[in-house]
Formats: structure tokens, C-alpha cells, sequence
């Protein structure tokens, strides 16, 4: 029975990997690449990249995916103090993109990203603007679960943020993710089983 329960053990191991591989491949990725630029966006945007993810101005409607500083991003137009708005149609657990268009800033501007769940804030984190154009920064937050996140750049009369590669990380494993799990545990429960009976039954022979 001992040697049983080793080979059970042993069946489990590649059901663990192909899981965690799963859950790993489930974050989200958007680059903009594959969107059509310089036309006014609507709040609630969602990119080819990504119906998931939607993305909105926070004062006005001012989004537009532009091809500038050597790649094709999403831009939040004009210089007020509105911010990115981006939400999740999951609850998430990290999140990075990266940042363009600084050059405008002054010495100790900062990029706020500031994360919410349910509406409430969970969570902050910011870099210092590097006063350069390309895209070439990334700001980054992992930590408690949120649902939406807002990146604004903290910069007196406003300056027009932009952004691409924005990449998500669901806070649990994707459905498929645990699917596969629930099918690995059956088949090696049968596998198990029929081993288990097989031993008793030479056992019984030996006796």
C-alpha cells in the first residue's frame, strides 16, 4: 500500500506543473499593436489585445491609441489632471506597464499608479518621471486584489500620459487552470485505484 501511495504521489507532480504553467500563461497583455491609431476613443475602451481590460478617462474623453516615441500606444490627451482609468472584468493581483512622454516634467514628477477594489483604494505605488520621451520606464504593483487601477502622472498643468504593454495577473488561476487540475486529480485517483487493487490482489497471491 506504501508503494501505492509513492506512486500516487509521484502521478501528482506533472499535474502540479501543467497547473501552475496554466495559471502562469493566464496573465493578461495588451501592446496596442493591432488597434487603429489617431481616432478619438470612447470611455470603456478595450483593445484587440483584450476585451478584459477597459480603459477610460477619468475626466473627459480624451484617449488615443498614436504611434509615437518608436512604438504604438494608448495616450491620454491633453493637460489637465484627469488619469488613465483602467478596469478589470477580473479581480487581479499585479500589475505592470510601461511609461512615455516625461520629457515636459519637472525634476521629482512622479507617475501615481493607484489600485481599487470594489471602489475602494488598496493600494499605491509611483516612480519618479525620468524627464525623457521614450518608452523606456515601467511602473509596477503587486500586492492585495484589485479590480480597477488609475495611472495619472503628478505633474503641475498636466501632461499627457502614455502607455503600452500593459500586463495583468489574475488573482486566482484561470477557470481552464483548475479544470485541468480536477481532471488530473480523477485520473490519477483511477490510476491510483487500479494499482491499489492490483497490489491487494498479489498480495493475496503471495499469502
Amino acid at each position: 500500500m506504501g508503494r501505492a501511495i509513492a506512486r500516487c504521489i509521484a502521478c501528482l507532480v506533472p499535474v502540479a506543473v501543467l497547473v501552475a504553467a496554466s495559471a502562469a500563461s493566464a496573465a493578461y497583455f495588451v501592446d496596442f499593436e493591432s488597434d487603429t491609431p489617431f481616432i478619438n476613443l470612447a470611455n470603456g475602451f478595450t483593445s484587440s489585445g483584450s476585451t478584459q481590460i477597459h480603459f477610460s478617462d477619468t475626466d473627459g474623453v480624451d484617449l488615443m491609441v498614436v504611434q509615437a516615441f518608436g512604438s504604438q500606444g494608448l495616450a491620454l490627451l491633453g493637460d489637465d489632471d484627469s488619469g488613465l482609468l483602467m478596469e478589470f472584468d477580473f479581480v487581479a493581483s499585479a500589475l505592470s506597464l510601461d511609461l512615455g512622454n516625461s520629457s515636459l516634467a519637472n525634476l521629482g514628477d512622479t507617475a501615481v499608479l493607484t489600485l481599487f477594489l470594489g471602489g475602494s483604494e488598496v493600494g499605491s505605488t509611483s516612480v519618479a518621471l525620468n524627464l525623457t520621451d521614450p518608452i523606456d520606464q515601467t511602473i509596477s504593483y503587486a500586492g492585495v486584489s484589485f479590480d480597477s487601477a488609475i495611472l495619472r502622472y503628478d505633474v503641475a498643468g498636466g501632461l499627457t500620459e502614455f502607455v503600452d504593454n500593459i500586463q495583468v495577473v489574475p488573482a486566482i488561476p484561470e477557470p481552464s487552470a483548475g479544470f485541468v487540475f480536477g481532471i488530473g486529480v480523477l485520473l490519477v485517483g483511477a490510476a491510483c485505484r487500479r494499482r491499489s487493487s492490483a497490489e491487494l490482489e498479489q498480495d493475496e497471491m503471495r499469502d
